[in-house]
C-alpha cells in the first residue's frame, strides 16, 4: 500500500533519533503535525504506519482518491498496553498506551536483530511524543462531543439564543461563516433499524472532512444531522450551486453505496450561527413535509418547497391558526365520532379529486365518499368544487400533518 519496502541500517541513526528530546518532538509536531515525529522513525523503518485505537490510520496521509476502507488497518487482538508482536511477514505491531488514548504504531520489513534497538526508540521520547499527539486528540474529540450535545439540545423547536454557546466553540464552529442544516434518513423503516447510525455517521465525517466540507454532526438515533458551511470558498450566504451538486449529491451517494440503503435528504436555508436554530426547524420541514406528500429518495431544500417555504415561514402559533380556521369544526366532530371525515379529505384531494380511486382505496362505496364530502363541506363552510377552497384545504391538512408530526418526533 506504500510502496517498495526498504529498511536502512540502525547504526548511527539509532544515536541521532536518541539525541532528539521532548521538547524538540512536540515542538516539531505542533508546528508540522505527527508527521514530524514519524519521519524520525522512517530513519529507521521505511514504512511507519500510525493508527489510533480503531485502526483508524493517523499517518502516512492517504490521497482523498483513496477508498475509505484503505483509511484503517486491521489490528491484531490482544496486544498488551506498552507491548508489542513480531509477526512473521517481519512486522512489528507496538501498542502504546492505553484506552482511550492508545495508538498503534506499525513498522513494516523489520529484521529480528533489529527488533530490540527499535523497541527501545519506541520506548524513548518518541513513543511519548506520539502519546501526547493522540492525548490532544481525545481531548479535541471530548470538546467537539460536548459541541454536539450542546447544539443537539440548543436544536429544540422556539429555542432562539445560541450566542453563548458558540462563543465557546469558535475553533470548531465560525461565528462569521453562514450555515445551513442538513438532515439524511433511510426511506424505509426496514434500513432505520438495520443499519447502524454511530457507523453511518463515522462514514458521513470521513467523507465530508476528505472533501474539505467542515461540517459538524449532531448525534441521532435514526439520522445523520448537522451543520453545513454554506460554501467551502467563502462566506456568501448564498449555498453555492455548484459546490452544493458536487458534495451535497455525492455524499448522499456514497452513504447509500457503502451501506446498501436509499435515503432522503432535507435542508434548511442559510443562516448566521446566531440564527441557525431556523435552518434546523427549514430541514425539518424539508424533509418531512415531502415524505408527507408521498415522496421519496430526494433532496429537497427548504427553498424548493414553493408555497409551503412561506407558509413553514410563520411562527408556530401563526401556523396553527392557518389550520384551525379551515379543519378547527371537522377535527372537533372527527374527535367525537369515528375521525373519519379528515382521512377522507386527505385522500381525496392527494387523489385529485379521483372519486372513484379514493373510495377504492378507502374500501367504501362512492355514495359513502360523497356523503363525507358533503358533511365536511358544511362544517368548514366551503365548497371543494372551487379551486381556491381545495387549496386552502389541501395547505392546512399538510400544515396540521407537518405540526403533528413534528410534536410527535419531538
Amino acid at each position: 500500500m506504500f510502496g517498495p519496502q526498504h529498511v536502512v541500517s540502525t547504526g548511527d541513526v539509532m544515536s541521532t533519533i536518541h539525541g532528539a528530546n521532548i521538547h524538540e518532538l512536540i515542538t516539531g509536531m505542533i508546528n508540522e503535525g505527527l508527521s514530524y515525529v514519524a519521519l524520525y522513525l522512517e530513519k529507521v523503518c521505511r514504512q511507519v504506519i500510525i493508527c489510533d485505537n480503531f485502526g483508524k490510520i493517523h499517518y502516512p496521509h492517504l490521497h482523498i482518491q483513496q477508498n475509505l476502507p484503505d483509511l484503517y488497518i486491521k489490528i491484531p487482538a490482544g496486544i498488551p498496553n506498552d507491548d508489542y508482536i513480531y509477526t512473521s511477514d517481519k512486522r512489528i505491531y507496538y501498542h502504546l498506551g492505553s484506552y482511550p488514548t492508545n495508538a498503534y504504531i506499525i513498522l513494516n520489513n523489520v529484521r529480528r536483530e533489529q527488533v530490540q534497538s527499535i523497541l527501545s526508540l519506541l520506548h524513548s521520547d518518541v513513543g511519548l511524543a506520539i502519546r501526547f499527539y493522540f492525548a490532544n486528540k481525545e481531548y479535541f474529540r471530548k470538546d467537539k462531543d460536548k459541541l454536539k450535545r450542546d447544539l443537539s439540545e440548543l436544536m429544540l423547536p422556539y429555542h432562539n439564543d445560541i450566542t453563548k454557546l458558540l462563543m465557546l466553540h469558535t475553533e470548531e464552529l465560525s461565528p462569521f461563516k453562514p450555515y445551513f442544516f442538513s438532515i439524511m434518513e433511510a426511506d424505509s423503516p426496514e434500513d432505520r433499524d438495520r443499519v447502524d447510525w454511530n457507523e453511518v455517521r463515522s462514514f458521513s465525517q470521513e467523507y465530508l472532512e476528505r472533501n474539505h466540507v467542515m461540517a459538524v454532526q449532531i448525534p441521532s438515533s435514526n439520522c445523520v444531522m448537522g451543520l453545513v458551511p454554506a460554501s467551502a470558498d467563502g462566506d456568501e450566504c448564498e449555498i453555492n450551486e455548484k459546490w452544493f451538486v458536487q458534495n451535497a449529491i455525492k455524499h448522499k451517494k456514497a452513504l447509500e453505496n457503502h451501506f446498501n440503503i436509499r435515503t432522503s435528504v432535507g435542508e434548511g436555508n442559510v443562516y448566521p450561527l446566531s440564527n441557525i436554530y431556523k435552518s434546523y426547524l427549514e430541514a425539518t420541514v424539508s424533509i418531512y413535509l415531502p415524505k408527507l406528500m408521498g415522496y421519496t429518495h430526494f433532496i429537497k431544500r427548504f427553498s424548493d418547497l414553493g408555497v409551503f417555504s412561506l407558509i413553514f415561514n410563520n411562527d408556530i402559533n401563526t401556523l396553527k391558526s392557518f389550520y384551525l380556521n379551515f379543519l378547527g369544526p371537522l377535527l372537533d366532530y372527527d374527535n367525537i365520532n369515528e375521525g373519519i371525515l379528515l382521512p377522507t379529505l386527505r385522500n381525496l384531494l392527494e387523489n385529485c379529486f379521483n372519486w372513484k380511486a379514493t373510495a377504492e382505496q378507502m374500501y367504501v362505496h362512492v355514495n359513502t365518499l360523497y356523503y363525507r364530502v358533503n358533511k365536511a363541506e358544511q362544517l368548514m363552510n366551503v365548497n371543494l368544487s372551487q379551486m381556491q377552497d381545495r387549496v386552502n384545504t389541501y395547505l392546512a391538512i399538510k400544515v396540521y400533518d407537518m405540526l403533528n408530526l413534528s410534536e410527535f418526533l419531538n
